[in-house]
């Protein structure tokens, strides 16, 4: 029995707002199969008995298409029960007379779709299906056009537990209404909050990569103005040296006596070759250094 109802609350089929819409169906059926119930009660005794039989032949119908909606035939399950409601309403009212005031459910019946069908085409056929049955009864009635067989019913109980039980179902279908529209303008408003705090997030992000893209561009150009004026210091440093080792090998190409000019000279390029060679071991110093020094910021700003 647990299993039963716990299968007519969810069904695994279907999102969590779907199964809003299967539950909710599930229960106006079970409310239905009491009132009808509740009216095979009252015509049990009344004769001729076929009132009560056809009552019973609804609650009968009310279950199966129950169990029909339970097995996932939802869309079929829900027009067939609001046909059948519409039927049993026409019957009653023209059955009973329009003392009773069956005819009044009809106006139920025509808004309860809007509940439990996305297809407009579904919801507004059987509105127009029950609020024009609902006029139709009325104009067969105030032209007492009906001569077929009536069963009437003596007292006004009927006529006032109609308009009571008409009442309780507006109230019950705007309260579903009411539920699902509060719990999604919840979901909504949590999904806004949560934008905004992600946007928020985004923007303090966004800072802090265009401080650090700021920082960043300023160290280049910072490492490469230091760049080209360690270049420019030693290119001209490397340059004498070189330029006066030069000249020496000029010098000697132009001397007549080769070997005299290479004694004379030769220490002075030795000199000047060492010099060069000083230059350049300091320019690879300096090239290591400035090397370390970017790798090092680069990890303080990791």
């Amino acid at each position: 029995m647990k299993s039963l109802w716990r299968s007519l609350q969810e069904h695994v089929a279907l999102n969590e707002a779907e199964n809003r819409i299967y539950r909710n169906f599930n229960y106006l059926l079970l409310i239905g199969i009491l009132d009808v119930w509740f009216l095979c009660f009252y015509f049990r005794n009344v004769q001729p008995p076929w009132p009560f039989w056809a009552c019973v032949i609804e609650v009968i119908s009310y279950c199966i298409l129950l169990m029909v909606h339970r097995a996932g035939h939802f869309a079929v399950a829900r027009y067939i029960t609001v046909l059948l409601t519409i039927g049993m309403q026409i019957l009653a009212s023209l059955l009973h007379g329009r003392g009773q005031g069956f005819e009044y459910v009809l106006l139920v019946v025509g808004l309860l779709p809007l509940l439990f069908f996305s297809n407009p085409v579904s919801y507004v056929t059987l509105f127009i299906i029950s609020i024009g049955s609902l006029l139709a009864v009325r104009y067969v009635h105030v032209h007492d056009l009906y001569h077929g067989p009536k069963v009437p019913i003596d007292g006004d109980f009927f006529y006032y537990w109609n308009i009571f039980f008409t009442g309780i179902m507006i109230f019950i279908m705007m309260f579903f209404f009411k539920i699902s529209y509060e719990r999604k303008e919840s979901e909504l408003l949590s999904q806004n909050n949560l934008i905004r705090h992600q946007k928020e997030e985004i923007e303090v992000i966004n800072e802090k990569l265009e401080a650090i893209v700021t920082d960043r561009t300023e160290k280049i150009r910072t490492q490469e103005s230091r760049m080209n004026e360690y270049a420019h210091i030693h290119a001209h440093q490397v340059r004498s040296p070189l330029a006066r080792i030069l000249g020496f090998v000029h010098l000697i190409d132009k001397e007549p006596d080769p070997a005299k000019a290479l004694k004379e000279y030769l220490p002075e390029i030795r000199a000047n070759a060492n010099e060069l060679n000083d230059q350049l071991r300091q320019v690879s110093k300096t090239l290591e250094a400035f090397q370390h020094e970017t790798e090092n910021g680069m990890k303080d700003k990791r």
